[in-house]
C-alpha cells in the first residue's frame, strides 16, 4: 500500500471517525452537550480522507466504485 493510496485515505478516514466516536461518548459522559470544536474538526477530517478515497479509486478504475462489496461500502457511506 503506498502512501495516498485510496485504502490507506480510507483507512484514516475510519481511524478519524472513531476517534471523534470515542470522542463524543467521553464528552456524553462529562455531560457536556454542547457543540465541540474538535468533534467538527475530527469528523470534517474523516469527511475529506472518506472522499478524497472515493475520488481516487474511481479514477483509478474510470468507472463508479461500486462493483464489490468494499467499493459499494465505500460508495454508499460517503453519500450520507
Amino acid at each position: 500500500m503506498n502512501i495516498g493510496s485510496d485504502k490507506l485515505n480510507f483507512i484514516v478516514a475510519v481511524a478519524l471517525y472513531g476517534v471523534s466516536a470515542v470522542y463524543s461518548i467521553f464528552l456524553f459522559r462529562k455531560g457536556f452537550r454542547q457543540d465541540n470544536r474538535i468533534n467538527y474538526c475530527l469528523l470534517f477530517g474523516g469527511f475529506v480522507f472518506h472522499t478524497l478515497a472515493m475520488f481516487q479509486r474511481g479514477f483509478s478504475l474510470n468507472r463508479c466504485p461500486i462493483h464489490n462489496l468494499y467499493e459499494a461500502t465505500t460508495f454508499v457511506a460517503g453519500q450520507w
